[in-house]
């Protein structure tokens, strides 16, 4: 798609949302970034707008940056070939969790991604049945013996 055609898109499908356009690593590709209470609106309106019809979340991936976490979703379309990078930041104290809306219900894959972000980073992504409570005994992706979270220096 089209350098700067993603303001316009976000614009016109959610009109009131405020944003930044940034580019992303060495490609230059465009970046989106969003604050977290948009998150889902943002998610469920690239999804389901025909004309774009993000389907596809590749990646999900986090780190730590000048006490921030920074969360950025890959996104693509099978059917239009769109492709968008999405970016949320939260300011980040070790001694607190994180919390964020996983994304699971708009895009399935997300699961994998938020699972592996959690047991790495203890980030809880809330409303996300399959992600293990911080609490929890088992993990998902770190042997038993593993305590604390290894991304975490």
């Amino acid at each position: 798609m089209e350098k700067s055609i993603w303001k316009e898109i976000t614009h016109n499908l959610i009109p009131n949302i405020s944003f930044n356009l940034s580019t992303f690593g060495k490609s230059q590709q465009e970046c989106l970034e969003i604050d977290i209470k948009y998150l889902l609106i943002v998610a469920h309106k690239f999804k389901s707008e025909p004309t774009i019809e993000l389907n596809w979340l590749e990646n999900l991936s986090a780190y730590v940056l000048n006490n921030e976490i920074i969360f950025t979703y890959f996104i693509r379309s099978w059917t239009t070939q769109n492709t968008i990078i999405m970016r949320v930041r939260l300011p980040f104290k070790k001694a607190n969790l994180v919390k964020i809306p996983s994304v699971t219900s708009v895009w399935l894959m997300a699961n994998l991604f938020e699972e592996e972000i959690s047991d790495l980073m203890g980030v809880v992504f809330y409303n996300n049945e399959n992600v293990k409570t911080v609490n929890s005994i088992k993990r998902s992706t770190l042997p038993d013996t593993i305590t604390g979270y290894p991304l975490l220096k």
